[in-house]
Formats: structure tokens, sequence, C-alpha cells
């Protein structure tokens, strides 16, 4: 079961530096970057950035959507 986005954790990562941030919702990184949370939400979902951080979900979300994407894919092909 997927969380809210609200309690979503969120890495983001300078692109100029590359120094790495966790947050553990995507509030908190809206917060520190000074952005709306649409934005992080956007940014996370379409692997855009955001005032020049790179945002992605952590590694176990995006296994977890890739679990997902599999599960789909088994439905769609068996049709």
């Amino acid at each position: 079961m997927r969380k809210k986005n609200s309690v979503r954790a969120v890495i983001i990562i300078n692109e100029s530096s590359r120094e790495r941030k966790e947050f553990t919702s995507m509030y908190a990184a809206a917060r520190f970057l000074g952005a709306q949370f649409l934005q992080i939400q956007r940014a996370a979902l379409y692997n855009g950035a955001v005032a020049g951080w790179r945002v992605y979900e952590t590694a176990d979300a995006i296994r977890q959507h890739i679990k997902d994407l599999e599960d789909q894919l088994r439905v769609v092909e068996s049709l």
C-alpha cells in the first residue's frame, strides 16, 4: 500500500555540487527548497528538478513502482 504524498520520503541531489539530502516527507523537502509541495511532487514523479535540486523517491519506493508496473504488465499481457 502506498503512503500519502505528505509522508513519502524523498532524496534531493544538487545538480551542481552533487550534495545529497534525505527528507522524511515531500513537505519537508519543499520547506527546505522554499518551494511548493506540488513542485516537489511533480519533480519526484517526472524525474525533475526544483531550484537546482533533482528530486527522487527512495530506492524502496522506486522498487515498489517497478513491482506495480510488473503486475500491470502481467495483467495486460494475459488479456
